[in-house]
């Protein structure tokens, strides 16, 4: 399946590619390319627009830095971003926090299935100790 193929599954019938294609202008130039073979920073940016064209109200996205250089993350968390300040609710699971609490509104850190912290990213954004002992706990703590 090309690029554009792929966006096109799923999509609400009401929904264009245009959005996608300004969220992540680089697709339009490899909308004709089989998405295998694509690189994984565009293979990210086909997964969310598919999920865009959707519309839905609420997205998960999991570990979306995984594997990537950090040039292509950056453009990827730009563009979640964005899709947030458009009023889309995004739920992201990211092991790197620091790139999550950049462009986050609200955290919530969990340990052993437990959610530890809620509040806002501007309280851990600058205090790697704070961030460090949420997500580890004491030291004498058992792991």
């Amino acid at each position: 399946m090309t690029t554009e193929e792929n966006l096109k599954v799923g999509r609400h019938r009401d929904s264009s590619l245009t959005e996608v294609y300004e969220l992540f202008p680089e697709l339009l130039a490899r909308k004709d390319v089989a998405s295998m073979m694509l690189s994984g920073g565009e293979q990210q940016m086909v997964v969310i627009g598919r999920a865009l064209v959707a519309r839905p109200r609420v997205v998960l996205i999991d570990e979306m830095s995984a594997g990537l250089a950090p040039v292509v993350v950056s453009r990827l968390m730009k563009g979640v971003r964005a899709l947030a300040d458009q009023g889309l609710a995004v739920v992201l699971v990211e092991q790197f926090a620091n790139l999550a609490l950049e462009i986050g509104d609200r955290a919530y850190v969990m340990r052993r299935g437990a959610i530890v912290h809620e509040g806002a990213c501007s309280t851990l954004i600058g205090d790697p100790d704070r961030l460090h002992h949420l997500y580890l706990g004491d030291q004498g703590e058992a792991a």
